[in-house]
């Protein structure tokens, strides 16, 4: 096992919670915009929309989450 994943998995047994985010009118917005500019499919553009609107990385498997530039993307490899 990598460092890398070593890591990712520390960090994960510390996450103590979830949060629930409604989709409000920025998230729309910058979904629309988002799959728009990078040619992405909806779900995806909202997922990194509501991440950019919450100011997280974005922690995904999903090498397709490379062609949106506006988010900080934490590509996981399994």
């Amino acid at each position: 096992m990598s460092i890398r994943i070593k890591r990712l998995k520390k960090s994960i047994r510390n996450v103590h919670y979830a949060k629930i985010v409604d989709i409000n009118r920025s998230i729309k917005d910058t979904a629309i915009d988002i799959r728009r500019v990078d040619k992405v499919k909806l779900p995806d553009a909202i997922i990194a929309a509501t991440a950019n609107y919450l100011n997280i990385p974005l922690l995904t498997a999903d090498k397709g989450f490379n062609a949106i530039d506006r988010i900080v993307l934490a590509i996981v490899d399994l």
